[in-house]
Formats: C-alpha cells, structure tokens, sequence
C-alpha cells in the first residue's frame, strides 16, 4: 500500500492530489486496503475532504479512520466522484490517520483523486 508523509501548511494539514501511487489507486484490493499519513508535528484533524476517482466502479462506501492516540472514526461516503469535505469529531493531537475500506460501492480499481485534512497544530 502507499504511505504518504505530510507536509504542513495552514489551514490545510495534508493534501494529496493526483500525486504518487497511481492516484491512490487500490489496484482491485477494496475491503482492507488502506492508506496512512504522517504529519511532521502533532496536529489536531476536524475535517477531512475526500475526491473518490471518476469511475463508480471505483468507489468506497465506508471509511474507518484510525488516529495515532488509538481513537477511531467512521465515515460514510456518498455514491459521487465530486469532493465531498466531512467535520469529523475533532481529535486529540495525533501524529498519524490510517485509512482503511470497510466496505465497498464496487471494487474494481478503488481510489482516491484527492484526500485533505484540515485542523490545526
């Protein structure tokens, strides 16, 4: 799987656009795959903006966000290739989010065009 290390900038903590690992592609895995971020400082995450890839064949329904405190989230994703921004309970400080699928509109090539976080630090 790809792993992504953050850059930071105010107020967007993290964003991946069309960058590395072919889009944030799965290549078939869906259920289980996942993807993780690494922020360079301890950061608080309250909303997470998400761009699923153009194709509904390639889309992910139900998200778990696992925090480096040992909090975890879960989001829903709307049938969309549109960008959709979530406000998710805000977290403690946390260094790391590990994103893994949980189930599935449709497997194929499952993946991301954009994935952002937005908080503060």
């Amino acid at each position: 799987m790809c792993s992504a290390i953050a850059r930071m900038a105010y107020p967007t903590l993290c964003r991946l656009v069309n960058t590395m690992c072919n889009r944030r592609a799965t290549k078939g895995t869906g259920v289980g795959s996942w993807i993780s971020f690494r922020f360079d400082r301890n950061v608080q995450i309250s909303q997470i903006r998400l761009q699923q890839r153009t194709c509904s064949c390639e889309w992910f329904r139900e998200l778990q966000l696992a925090f480096s405190d040992g909090t975890e989230q879960l989001v829903s994703l709307p049938p969309s290739k549109d960008p959709v921004t979530m406000t998710i309970t805000p977290t403690g400080y946390i260094r790391s989010v590990k994103i893994t699928a949980l189930s599935m509109y449709a497997t194929d090539n499952p993946g991301f065009v954009e994935v952002a976080f937005f908080g503060s630090y």
